[in-house]
């Protein structure tokens, strides 16, 4: 048990385990406590998918975390022998960094040598390609290093810098030698033996991109590869063909990286340990030691195949062959002779080897290129002399270093090298190919180089030529366009009108735009002489000056013209005269207001010319911007104007003015739309705008500031009307009594006709409709922000003291200018007149007519008892309406709902009506539309699901097995089967259960006659055919399962009526029983169906008076006696249950009653062929 429970802990210790419990904790609080979490009233966790969303987002970070905390501890618990692998990897690519630096370090010095060397003069820029560079490659001890110094070729910037030509021991990186017509670059033996990997491998291909970054165009004029001679000897088979692929691979990675073609000389080096070799060469010459030993192949001959190279390696023994004979008959030591005979016989025996080599090594194969093998050549290097001067030795002693690492300046020369160099391979520096992508590189960008030259001459030459161009065509447009105006200056005569003088000014102003405005100017129109700045000035000058001489004096006439034509039109006249005024009381100019009125007066005049009148504005907006001297007036017109204005009454005029009171800009208009802060919108028809005049901030800060005060600006001191008027007390109090009057009525006004037009906004669905109930009921909630609206705007603050105070200082200026018994006067009588004024204050008429709104918000916040009870319903409803939306099946849960309605029970919708009686209007009409509203979706959403039903239950029966087929279906062949008819109309059947289960709640009447049962002035849109089917069906099963609830069945009584006189009888048979009629005593016969003969057989025969048959018909089958009954002309008698069948052919009839116990009959063939199923509700 300890164990068990000592295993449990340390499991619930483990990260992965508390931490994923303590998530399952939060997940479970997140699912239960998360409808109760709301921000700003917004319950973000409400719904069940939100929550499923959230917890699933938290298992998700739980995993995520876990598994990079995973990973972190992986890494931590490396061991120390990876660390160490790691540590060594970073050291090796360090060093391999560091040595490739110096590589780039030699390299750039070896640049700098050959551009600052006296030694190869001044090279230019192209320097780097004036001498040819080649690389020595070839193993380690092949013997690179010796070629090159004892070659004999001279390396006079290596003698001038004083220091080694190679490195102490073995060449470690790359040695650069600067001879008089080449570079030749010493590499390290290691690059060409390593294997595609590691330090070696990385600093090689480091260097080679070097190589390609310093010389694009030609970065090698050819590659020297050493091969030792013993290498090649005493190497086996496999390593020797192991080192030829290797060679292979520096080849390749040579023409990938560098992109050229490249020769390759081979060349086979310690030639002299062959025997013989220094016997037979011992007798030559310095010159002759110099001479080339070796094959050098033709351009056009393919060295690396084994054919050729060992056709001319045997041309080479020949030509040796030929000296050995000679050398023998100089040679008089007998062992030297010996010696050699034997060298020719050594040096044929390498030709196998060697072919083997350079076939592996250079030659084509399926997946590289040849190289290009221009010879093989043999050369011999003595070893450096083991005598060192004596400062070389101390330096070696101190340094602790062995005597045959210690570098010498042996001075002895190799065999046939130098000609080599000289003579072979510098002179073929060409031959190495140059890198195509960069030479065309090179020939577009000289090519692009010279294009931009030329194109930068000949644009800049065309940019300047074109603007002088510019200038001069702008200079002479000018002048033709002043010289254009001047002509129609003088043709104008002094009493033309606008439109006449409307060209001159037109072409004034074209001439003054010719050249654009500086800031507007492209710096390609100011190149050359341009002219345009101080051209401008003097045409703009010309223009204003015609502005003011030609159009104002026109506008003045204008406007005269305005105010004789309108002396009796005093909202004309007034704003004629106070336009007028301003061309000459600068003070009071108001240039929006005189260029709209104005423009207005255009209008009219050039009525159907809207270039001219755009023109004239145009003209007219640029003379305002100016300024202009004032305008001498018509004296005479103005008394007469002032005159007829006067006789205005002054409250209508001070209310006018207060309406276009200049103060109105800085107050915004009224709209419930910005007023309403909810989302989603909740009402429609919102954005009634309530003028800023008639708000709160109106009220306060133009009304009140402004109204008594006009009385005195306009009587007193008005600039329009021109003179002052001494007013009394009682004259202010009615003045401005009107004018309260008639603002808070059309405040009162526009109040009613915002809120009247608020309606609550439709919605498509409950879903929908939840959603806007939740932004009704939570949040701002919209209807409280209307009515908090209408409180702040209707319940004004008390003005008495303004305007007291305003009224006193107007009076007490007015009593200024009469004795002290009339200011005594004054004074006493507006305080008595303000004090009745404020008693019967229009204000008051506003409070009392949005009373009824403002006291459901007493303290403006905390909504009333009977607000707040509707406020409830409707949350409750938006509950409601959300429990359905979210319903695993809305459809259901809605029909469950107004089933429930239909029935009688009181719901959230019910209660909420009784809620909206207690509110005043239109209150209580936003929430009928929000009870309509909810009751129509809910009945929609109960429509869809009861045709869904009705499709399940009804219609597809009805369409699988009774429609279009008999008797339903007269002309069909296909029956409908007694079965099916029974199921579908019998008691307790299809039609009888949907009707039961599913409809009887919406509809009223008798199952005979329906109709769609309606509450609260609506119910289900059910069509007219699909009741007056459902009845028929009523009627269908009323008349076949009378007798038997699960089983159609019909007893009837058939008697004959009247057979033909030439007929001698009429014989009618059902189901096995006939019905006989032979002119003799009418006797009836009671029929049962359907019968229970197997055949169902129904016939009818007429026979004539010899015994013969004249008609006969039958038929068979469940639905025989309805067939049988198509053949009879039938006809409803007295009373719908007894029906006459009358079958005539020829003039023969016989005719028979049949007669039900039921009404009507269901042998009438309109009851079955009468039903037919919509297939929508």
């Amino acid at each position: 048990m300890n164990a068990r429970l000592h295993a449990i802990g340390n499991t619930l210790a483990q990260r992965w385990c508390w931490s994923l419990l303590l998530t399952l904790m939060l997940i479970v609080l997140i699912c239960l406590a998360g409808p109760m979490i709301a921000i700003n009233e917004h319950k973000i966790l409400a719904g069940v998918s939100t929550r499923i969303l959230v917890s699933g987002c938290l298992l998700l970070a739980w995993a995520l975390i876990m598994l990079l905390l995973q990973r972190r501890d992986q890494r931590r618990q490396l061991s120390d022998e990876q660390r160490d692998d790691l540590h060594q990897e970073q050291q090796l690519k360090k060093q391999a960094k560091d040595e490739l630096g110096i590589i780039k370090d030699r390299m750039q010095q070896a640049l700098q040598v050959i551009r600052d060397s006296s030694f190869y003069g001044k090279r230019g820029d192209r320097f780097r390609y004036e001498l040819p560079w080649y690389l020595l490659l070839g193993a380690t001890g092949s013997g690179k290093t010796s070629l090159l110094e004892h070659s004999g070729v001279e390396f006079p910037v290596n003698e001038q810098k004083d220091s080694l030509t190679h490195d102490i021991g073995h060449t470690r990186y790359c040695d650069w030698y600067f001879a008089n017509h080449a570079i030749l670059i010493d590499s390290a033996g290691r690059f060409t033996e390593q294997q595609g990997s590691g330090p070696d491998a990385d600093i090689w291909q480091g260097f080679l991109r070097q190589l390609k970054l310093r010389r694009r165009r030609r970065p090698l004029n050819g590659v020297l590869l050493t091969l030792d001679l013993d290498q090649l000897l005493q190497d086996s088979e496999a390593d020797l063909e192991r080192y030829a692929r290797t060679i292979r691979e520096r080849m390749q990675e040579l023409h990938s990286k560098l992109t050229i073609g490249l020769p390759v000389y081979l060349v086979l080096t310690k030639t002299d340990r062959l025997p013989g070799f220094r016997e037979f060469f011992d007798a030559l010459s310095r010159e002759e030691r110099d001479q080339v030993m070796g094959i050098t192949f033709k351009e056009s001959t393919e060295g690396t195949q084994a054919s050729v190279l060992k056709q001319e390696f045997e041309e080479l023994l020949r030509r040796l062959n030929s000296q050995v004979l000679q050398r023998v008959h100089q040679e008089r030591d007998v062992a030297r002779r010996g010696q050699l005979l034997e060298f020719s016989m050594q040096l044929a025996g390498i030709g196998e080897r060697l072919a083997l080599f350079v076939e592996l090594a250079f030659g084509k194969t399926r997946y590289h290129n040849a190289s290009q093998l221009r010879g093989v050549y043999f050369t011999s290097a003595p070893e450096l002399e083991p005598n060192l001067d004596e400062d070389t030795a101390a330096i070696g002693r101190n340094l602790g270093l062995p005597r045959h690492l210690l570098p010498t300046t042996g001075a002895n020369r190799g065999l046939f090298i130098r000609r080599l160099l000289e003579e072979v391979i510098f002179p073929e520096a060409e031959l190495a190919g140059l890198d195509k992508r960069y030479e065309n590189k090179l020939k577009w960008r000289n090519r692009l180089a010279y294009a931009t030259a030329l194109a930068v001459l000949v644009l800049g030459g065309g940019l300047w030529a074109n603007s002088f161009l510019y200038n001069t065509e702008r200079q002479h447009e000018m002048a033709a366009r002043l010289e254009q105006g001047h002509d129609i200056q003088r043709q104008l005569p002094s009493v033309a009108g606008l439109s006449e003088t409307a060209p001159l000014l037109n072409t004034l102003l074209d001439a003054s735009r010719v050249y654009p405005a500086d800031d507007q100017l492209s710096w390609t129109e100011q190149l050359g002489l341009y002219q345009g700045t101080l051209l401008n000035q003097m045409s703009s000058q010309i223009y204003d000056q015609q502005l003011r001489e030609q159009l104002l004096p026109r506008i003045r006439r204008q406007l005269e013209e305005q105010i004789a034509a309108n002396l009796d039109n005093r909202n004309v006249l007034s704003n004629a005269l106070r336009a007028y005024l301003m061309l000459n009381m600068q003070r009071h100019l108001d240039p929006d207001f005189l260029k709209e009125w104005v423009g207005m007066d255009w209008s009219y005049r050039y009525s159907g010319q809207g270039q001219l009148q755009q023109q004239l504005t145009d003209h007219f907006d640029h003379l305002l911007k100016i300024g202009f001297d004032p305008v001498k007036l018509d004296k005479k017109l103005l008394i007469s104007a002032r005159n007829e204005l006067r006789t205005e009454p002054t409250a209508e005029l001070v209310y006018r003015m207060l309406q276009e009171d200049p103060s109105l800009v800085n107050v915004a208009d009224f709209t419930f739309a910005s007023a309403l802060t909810s989302y989603p919108r909740v009402f429609d028809y919102d954005d009634y705008r309530i003028p800023a005049l008639y708000t709160r901030d109106g009220y306060q800060r133009v009304f009140l500031a402004r109204g008594i005060g006009l009385v005195k600006d306009i009587v007193d001191n008005n600039w329009v009307l021109g003179d002052s008027t001494e007013l009394s007390e009682f004259e202010i109090r009615r003045i401005y009594s009107e004018v309260e009057e008639m603002y808070f009525r059309d405040y009162t006004e526009h109040w009613n006709t915002a809120l009247n037009q608020l309606q609550i906004k439709s919605s498509t669905s409950l879903a929908e409709a939840s959603a806007q109930l939740q932004a009704m009921t939570t949040g701002s909630r919209p209807i409280l922000e209307v009515l908090q609206a209408v409180r702040k705007h209707s319940l004004l603050l008390d003005n008495a003291p303004q305007v007291a105070e305003t009224a006193g200082e107007l009076s007490g200026k007015l009593a200024k200018k009469a004795d002290p018994k009339m200011r005594k006067l004054v004074a006493s009588g507006v305080e008595s007149a303000l004090a009745e004024a404020d008693a019967n204050s229009a204000r008051q008429t506003l409070a009392r007519q949005f009373h009824e709104l403002n006291v459901l918000l007493p303290d403006g916040q905390t909504p009333a008892p009977a607000l707040q009870n509707a406020m409830d319903a409707l949350f409750a409803v938006q509950s409601r309406f959300n429990a359905v939306a979210n319903a695993p099946d809305p459809g259901q849960a809605a029909y469950k709902l107004a089933r429930q309605r239909m029935n009688g029970d009181v719901d959230e919708l019910g209660r909420l009506r009784q809620a909206m009686d207690n509110l005043p209007s239109p209150a209580s009409h936003w929430l009928l539309q929000v009870a309509d509203q909810g009751w129509f979706l809910m009945l929609s959403s109960t429509h869809n699901y009861i045709q869904q039903q009705y499709a399940a239950e009804l219609w597809r029966p009805y369409r699988n097995s009774i429609a279009g087929r008999y008797p339903f279906d007269q002309q069909a062949e296909q029956e409908v089967a007694l079965g099916d008819f029974n199921a579908f109309f019998g008691k307790g059947g299809n039609v009888d259960g949907f009707y039961s289960n599913v409809l009887r709640p919406f509809v009223s009447g008798n199952r005979g006659r329906l109709y769609a049962r309606q509450v609260d002035g609506q119910g289900l849109p059910l069509s007219g055919t699909f009741l007056r089917q459902m009845s028929q069906a009523h009627v269908i099963q009323q008349s076949f399962f009378s007798e038997n609830d699960s089983q159609a069945q019909l007893q009837f009584k058939m008697e004959p009526l009247a057979l033909s006189s030439s007929l001698l009888k009429s014989e009618l048979k059902l189901d096995g029983s006939s019905l006989v009629y032979e002119h003799g005593p009418i006797i009836g016969k009671q029929f049962t169906w359907p019968g229970t003969a197997s055949r169902n057989l129904a016939s009818i025969a007429l026979h004539n008076l010899a015994g013969n048959h004249v008609l006969s018909r039958q038929s068979t089958g469940t639905w025989s006696l309805f067939r049988l009954l198509d053949e009879f002309q039938v006809e409803s008698q007295t009373g719908s249950n007894v029906l006459k069948a009358s079958l005539n052919k020829e003039g023969l009839t016989a005719q028979y009653l049949i007669a039900s116990r039921h009404s009507p009959n269901p042998l009438n063939r309109q009851t079955l062929v009468a039903f037919g199923l919509p297939a929508k509700l």
